[in-house]
């Protein structure tokens, strides 16, 4: 063991501090000698402005404003100059135009017409998309006629048409002989659950308990 005076040890620790901690100032344990407002660095004697001014601005308002030219053609010949108060240029969206239809829409047509489906529309299709019908056709009121013409494409078995005709224009109370699909369709399960109810009732009437 090596025996030093204190002060000797205490220039070592702040003269050669160990790894990882900090370095001692040498000033003081109060820090240097200065007052509140000193400022560190060297004041520029090229310059007449400040870091403060820079940061705050000190132009005046007339040099803050835009160029008189700014969007503006300044050749002479070529300027846009009208007292005409309509809208230049061609609309976002083309409803000035007639849209083709859908399938004769070429796939480099990037024109939006207004008529293209949104991200909701894409991410959950109707349930006959895939076949070009919307479920708006559903809702469309037909004459007896055409409706009686698509069930026959399209047979529901057990089906008197006449009785689902009478009770789906009484549905809509409005003396009209014109119904949709959606509710033709919605009387036909009706009638379907009614039947399925009442054999159910009529077969737990026929089973007797096993005693």
């Amino acid at each position: 063991t090596k025996l030093v005076t204190k002060v000797n040890e205490d220039f070592r620790h702040v003269q050669e501090p160990k790894v990882g901690e900090k370095t001692h100032p040498k000033q003081g344990a109060a820090g240097p000698p200065l007052g509140t407002d000193h400022r560190y660095g060297i004041k520029s004697s090229i310059s007449e402005y400040t870091a403060q001014s820079c940061i705050k601005g000190y132009y005046a308002l007339e040099d803050q404003l835009p160029d008189y030219d700014l969007g503006r053609c300044t050749k002479v010949g070529k300027r846009n100059i009208t007292k005409e108060t309509r809208a230049f240029g061609v609309p976002s969206i083309r409803n000035d135009i007639p849209a083709p239809h859908p399938s004769k829409r070429s796939i480099a047509d990037d024109c939006s017409y207004g008529d293209e489906p949104s991200a909701a529309v894409i991410l959950s299709p109707q349930r006959f998309d895939t076949l070009g019908i919307s479920d708006s056709e559903f809702l469309l009121r037909r004459p007896k006629e055409e409706i009686e013409a698509l069930l026959k494409s399209v047979p529901l078995p057990g089906c008197n048409f006449d009785e689902l005709w009478e009770k789906s224009v009484a549905l809509f109370a409005d003396g009209l002989q014109l119904v949709s699909l959606d509710v033709l369709l919605y009387v036909h399960s009706e009638n379907i659950n009614t039947n399925v109810a009442m054999q159910t009732c009529s077969l737990q009437q026929t089973v007797k308990p096993v005693a």
